[in-house]
């Protein structure tokens, strides 16, 4: 756990965490990246698991932070791209699912279409449903059978549900 820094002294300098040393070592060995060196004074490595990394001299490796994927245990993050979001711990990013919105301001987690829009899987934003519909929350199509309109009443724009006037 000491690195012996001097040739011709016994000044001893502890290791710092994330390496380690098994004694008569001029410097610390830093633990390499996919692993964590949890001791100064053991070569113990613990290989990261799947959603998690380490980018080396770690003493424990670090989850994968939401809105980011992490295809290898040794590099750093990969932030989401927009249609995509991450909760964390993930190796990949996941499509944004039909009737949500997952756009850059929003890649933790995905956000419900609202009344009168619609969207697509792998969507960044939700779009206007078709006039003389009135789309429930977290709709996937622009002329749901379901949503028609009221008799007696008009959708336009399909959020806004308005009476006919007379005539």
């Amino acid at each position: 756990g000491y690195e012996c820094p001097y040739a011709d002294s016994n000044i001893e300098i502890a290791c710092q965490a994330g390496t380690y040393s098994l004694g008569g070592q001029r410097s610390c060995t830093v633990c390499p990246s996919g692993y964590a060196c949890p001791s100064t004074d053991s070569d113990a490595m613990v290989p990261c698991s799947s959603g998690y990394y380490s980018v080396g001299g770690a003493s424990v490796c670090t989850a994968c932070p939401q809105g980011a994927k992490c295809p290898t245990t040794s590099s750093a993050p990969i932030a989401c791209l927009a249609g995509t979001y991450s909760l964390g711990n993930q190796v990949n990013c996941t499509l944004c699912e039909a009737g949500y919105k997952c756009a850059f301001d929003s890649m933790v987690t995905p956000t419900m279409c609202g009344t009168g829009y619609y969207s697509n899987a792998g969507s960044v934003d939700c779009s206007l449903c078709s006039p003389g519909y009135r789309c429930a929350s977290g709709s996937t199509n622009p002329t749901p059978i379901d949503s028609i309109c009221r008799i007696g009443y008009y959708c336009n724009p399909a959020y806004k549900e308005e009476p006919c006037p007379y005539g």
